[in-house]
């Protein structure tokens, strides 16, 4: 097995058409953030950004995406910002992340977010769900799961909407506009929202403003970039850009003005959304991992991510497995430690935000 490195926009023609074969071959791998679509557009938008091309027999069996930094680190492509990673491959093939690994003398492989089927038996690997509404059965067979199960919340919801609706009015929800001024609505109300809470604003880094622009212009059957809107009276009460593809809907900038905070304007739009994608190819909204509760409440469905490192036996690679050992053991053994520090941090930043 040859493991070759390249860009993603250095890709053949012919490799491009194999990693639309090897997506459309595997209903797993229809995520808009595993298509070589995604990979191109953060290569335009950052200079670290990679493809493994796996060879075997002569022929190509898999890509996998990554993002490369000095000292043959790797981690996901779009680092922080990718929520899902996979090796796209034949499925006559049987992928193995190790050998692949090994074969690209890497000296480390950090991810977050891998399909926990590709993922082996490692020493530390934390699990997480990521939240799916599966919507292949259809809208009715959905809210009836809902009605079911999570009766107060879907109840709640649609009490909301009809409070909105009376107190400003008929409310309007804009599917798909791809209108540049909807997604400066986004990621004005995400940078407020990154400033309050204390995140780091991601409105800020310039490569993600960059990204988000190729995005918005990128409309194909493996990648559509995607904003949404719910507005009332005129303006945006709760917005989101998010990736799709033909069968998988991705959710992931969303922000809401804090004016409507009480009647929950994200959720009164997520259920705007799933009526939206009613009868569409959609079978899959992905929330991604997380302990929201909303995910938790509106998922019927979920798929296993992993997160773990691989690492060389050469120096870098046993500072790399070092340092993710020290950040697991914060996680896992001292948990409490770890969210007093985040909060700290956080609150640091939102003091700083005041005194501005």
């Amino acid at each position: 097995m040859q493991v070759d490195i390249c860009r993603p926009c250095e890709l053949s023609p012919t490799e491009v058409a194999k990693w639309h074969e090897f997506q459309q071959a595997d209903e797993s791998l229809q995520n808009p953030f595993l298509s070589v679509e995604f990979a191109r557009a953060v290569d335009l938008s950052r200079s670290d950004a990679r493809v493994a091309v796996v060879v075997d027999g002569g022929h190509v069996v898999a890509f996998m995406p990554l993002s490369i930094s000095r000292g043959l680190i790797a981690r996901p492509i779009a680092p922080g910002f990718c929520d899902l990673q996979a090796i796209i491959h034949d499925p006559r093939w049987e992928a193995n992340l190790l050998d692949i690994f090994r074969c690209s003398k890497l000296n480390a492989y950090i991810f977050n977010h891998h399909v926990g089927a590709q993922v082996p038996a490692l020493p530390r690997v934390l699990s997480s769900p990521s939240w799916l509404i599966d919507l292949s059965e259809g809208l009715v067979q959905y809210f009836d799961w809902m009605d079911n199960h999570h009766r107060k919340t879907i109840a709640r919801v649609r009490r909301n909407l009809r409070i909105l609706e009376r107190d400003i009015g008929l409310l309007e929800f804009r599917f798909d506009t791809a209108s540049p001024s909807d997604l400066q609505a986004v990621m004005r109300l995400k940078a407020d929202q990154c400033r309050r809470l204390g995140w780091r604003n991601i409105a800020a880094i310039p490569w993600v403003c960059k990204l988000v622009d190729h995005l918005l212009s990128t409309r194909t059957p493996w990648l559509t970039g995607t904003t949404s809107t719910l507005v009332a009276d005129g303006s945006i009460v709760s917005a989101e850009f998010s990736l799709r593809s033909t069968t998988v809907y991705s959710e992931w900038l969303m922000a809401y003005d804090r004016a409507f905070k009480t009647r929950e304007p994200g959720l009164v739009r997520l259920y705007k959304l799933i009526e939206a994608l009613s009868g569409s190819a959609i079978r899959h909204i992905d929330l991604g991992k997380g302990d929201e509760e909303y995910k938790q409440h509106f998922s019927n469905g979920t798929i296993d991510v992993a997160e773990a490192w691989l690492t060389s036996s050469r120096p870098l690679g046993l500072l790399a497995g070092a340092e993710s050992a020290l950040s697991y053991m914060l996680r896992t053994e001292f948990p409490t430690l770890e969210i007093r520090a985040r909060e700290n941090v956080w609150k640091w930043r939102r003091y700083a935000y005041r005194r501005k």
